[in-house]
């Protein structure tokens, strides 16, 4: 929620949300080095032990 709304915030002052300001914080917490999908899926566990 908070990348959400920083991305509206961003784009007009937090006045609405539109489609691309989801798909921004997606794309930042998923595959941008954000590491959610990962944790998500179990790979931090993996990547910690080695």
């Amino acid at each position: 929620m908070r990348r959400l709304a920083q991305a509206s915030l961003a784009r007009d002052g937090g006045d609405s949300v539109i489609s691309a300001d989801i798909d921004e914080a997606l794309d930042d917490m998923l595959f941008s080095g954000g590491r959610l999908n990962a944790q998500l899926l179990g790979g931090a566990q993996a990547m910690a032990a080695g």
